[in-house]
């Protein structure tokens, strides 16, 4: 198995890494090799975000509810409408602490990660292999 060494990451940085991964459940090598792959197949090579990408691994588990009488918008605008709400949720409001498109990607991507990944664990759709370090379908 390769080594990879980064570096350049600052101690807050650091810090909020090896917490999230305590959050996970996980070790913070594996965490960040789970974000890694997660981040190399949402973003392309330009580092913008694929969204069809992500609109294809949503749709792989949605649930179909059929007797919903209320008339529904197209797929696209509420994936759009999430999107959104996702990344007004994540800007600050002072222009003091604006953040750059980059450190926009990379706190939006380690939330949606780790809520789907929390959420396919609860349903049993997921499964955290300990000596692996890392995440099975079931």
């Amino acid at each position: 198995m390769a080594v990879i060494k980064l570096s350049g990451i600052g101690d807050d940085e650091k810090n909020a890494l090896e917490q999230a991964a305590e959050d996970a459940g996980m070790s913070l090598s594996g965490f960040c090799r789970t974000r890694l792959r997660a981040g190399y197949r949402l973003w392309d090579a330009d580092g913008e975000f694929d969204v069809l990408e992500m609109q294809k691994r949503l749709d792989e588990k949605q649930p179909t509810d059929s007797s919903s009488s209320a008339p529904s918008e197209p797929k696209s605008a509420a994936k759009a409408d999430r999107f959104e709400q996702q990344i007004k949720r994540n800007l600050p409001t002072s222009e003091d602490d604006a953040v750059s498109k980059e450190e926009l990607i990379e706190t939006m991507s380690t939330k949606v990660v780790l809520d789907i990944l929390k959420d396919l664990k609860d349903r049993g759709e997921v499964e955290y292999i300990v000596d692996q370090d890392g995440f099975v379908r079931k």
